[in-house]
């Protein structure tokens, strides 16, 4: 998919290249170096989720997970923390395996705290990049620990609805 918009909240302008890429279910946004995808509903308490490239956020998207998101080179930006302020956003939940994540964890603590946005660290046991070619198990142990995660985030919180979608949420046997 090839992106350009110059003012956030105008519609995009896209070409889809795959044909997979057609089954996008929301809208995605671009601000300034963050490309979002959201839904037309606003949502009690979405979570914001960080992914590594643009097609990781299209495909959490096509699973359901809506509020998946990028930035340009894999850095962390301080407009990205205005714009899920602006979005209503308190909960961003990034992903890595053993090896920790693939950016400055020290200056999005920093950001965070800064916009006041929970930082939810979820843990997989294998590489958080090229969800368009995970399995079956691989999508219910995502789901399973980015439940999990959320659940933790906000142990002293209401009850709330952490999610709204992933079709792969079955419980594993």
């Amino acid at each position: 998919m090839i992106i350009s918009q110059t003012e956030s909240l105008q519609p995009l302008n896209s070409v889809h290249a795959p044909a997979f890429i057609e089954s996008i279910q929301s809208t995605p946004l671009k601000f300034n170096d963050m490309v979002i995808t959201s839904v037309a509903e606003q949502e009690a308490d979405p979570v914001a989720l960080r992914c590594e490239a643009p097609l990781d956020a299209i495909e959490l998207d096509n699973h359901g997970y809506h509020y998946g998101f990028f930035e340009r080179g894999n850095d962390i930006c301080l407009e990205t923390f205005a714009t899920l302020n602006q979005l209503s956003i308190h909960t961003l939940a990034y992903f890595c395996d053993v090896n920790g994540p693939q950016f400055d964890l020290s200056k999005m603590a920093e950001f965070a705290k800064h916009h006041n946005i929970k930082l939810c660290k979820v843990l997989l046991p294998f590489n958080p990049c090229d969800f368009a070619l995970w399995d079956e198990w691989q999508w219910r142990i995502f789901d399973m620990r980015l439940s999990l995660a959320l659940s933790h985030t906000h142990l002293n919180s209401k009850s709330m609805k952490f999610l709204n979608g992933g079709l792969n949420n079955a419980t594993i046997h």
